[in-house]
C-alpha cells in the first residue's frame, strides 16, 4: 500500500525565499502540490491551469502562506496565447527565477486508433507549451546569470506501456528537449532538469487506484511495490528548485520506486 508521507517543512523554510516560481498545470495534482512545497520555501507564485474556478481555489488556498500568488487561466494546447500569458507573468513578476512545466495530458489508445489532431494536440501541450514557455521567461534569466527550468516528464518516457504510446513519445520528446535546453545553457547559471514520476496518487489517478486490478497491475510493475505519492516529489523538486543543484543539468530524476530499471 501506499504510506502517509508527512513532510518536515522546517527543512524548506527560506529555500526560495526571494523567489519567483512559475507553475503550469498548477490547480490540481502534482502541479498544486509543488506550488504549495514552493510557497512554503518562501517564493511568490505565478500559476497557470486551464479552469479558471480550479484556478481561484488554488490561489486562495495558497495565498495564505505565499508571498504573492497570481492567476493565469490559459490552456497550455493554445500554445500562442500561452506563451504570451506566460510573458506577460514575467512582466508582472519583474522576472521568473523558476519554472515548473508541470502541466500537460495523456491520449489512450494505440499507434494505430490514434487520431492525427488529438496527437498533434498532445504533442502541443506536452513539448510545444515548454519550449514557449522557456522563450518567454529564460532570455531574462540568462540575462541575471540565474535561472531553473524544470519538465515533469514520466518513467514512461524510457518504458512505455501499451494504449499509452502517444504520451511516452511525448514524454521522452520533452525529455530531450530538456537535455537540450541544458547544453545550450552550460555555463550561464541557468539549468534545465527533469523529474519522471512513476504512477502518483492524485485526485486525478484516483480512479485506477480504486479499481483493485488496475492498482495490483500498477503495483506490480514497480520494484517498490507502492505508486508514488505528491510528498515523494517535493524533495526532488525543491532540490532542483534551488541553488544546491547549481551544477545539475540535463538530468532526469526518476522518482519511481525503481520502474525504470526493468
Amino acid at each position: 500500500m501506499t504510506p502517509e508521507v508527512v513532510i518536515d517543512w522546517t527543512r524548506h523554510a527560506g529555500l526560495l525565499a526571494g523567489r519567483r516560481v512559475l507553475v503550469t498545470g498548477a490547480s490540481r495534482g502534482l502541479g498544486l502540490a509543488f506550488a504549495e512545497a514552493c510557497a512554503r520555501a518562501g517564493a511568490s507564485l505565478a500559476l497557470f491551469a486551464r479552469d479558471p474556478a480550479r484556478l481561484a481555489e488554488a490561489v486562495a488556498a495558497l495565498r495564505t502562506i505565499a508571498p504573492r500568488v497570481e492567476a493565469f487561466a490559459v490552456d497550455l494546447a493554445d500554445v500562442a496565447a500561452f506563451k504570451a500569458r506566460v510573458a506577460e507573468a514575467e512582466h508582472a513578476f519583474g522576472g521568473i527565477d523558476v519554472l515548473i512545466n508541470n502541466g500537460g495530458t495523456a491520449l489512450r489508445g494505440t499507434v494505430l486508433e490514434l487520431d492525427p489532431g488529438a496527437f498533434s494536440r498532445l504533442l502541443d501541450t506536452n513539448v510545444v507549451a515548454p519550449a514557449a514557455a522557456a522563450q518567454a521567461v529564460v532570455p531574462g534569466m540568462l540575462a541575471r546569470g540565474h535561472g531553473r527550468v524544470i519538465n515533469v516528464t514520466s518513467v514512461y518516457a524510457r518504458a512505455p506501456v501499451k494504449n499509452l504510446n502517444a504520451y511516452a513519445v511525448s514524454k521522452a520528446a520533452l525529455e530531450m528537449l530538456t537535455r537540450g535546453m541544458a547544453l545550450e545553457w552550460a555555463g550561464t547559471g541557468v539549468t534545465a532538469n527533469a523529474i519522471g514520476p512513476v504512477q502518483v496518487l492524485t485526485d486525478l489517478s484516483r480512479p485506477s487506484w480504486s479499481d483493485p486490478a488496475r492498482r495490483a497491475q500498477v503495483m506490480s510493475q514497480i520494484p517498490a511495490g507502492r505508486w508514488a505519492t505528491t510528498a515523494d516529489l517535493i524533495g526532488p523538486l525543491l532540490h532542483l528548485a534551488s541553488d544546491a543543484s547549481a551544477m545539475i543539468t540535463g538530468q532526469t530524476l526518476f522518482v519511481d520506486g525503481g520502474r525504470s530499471l526493468l
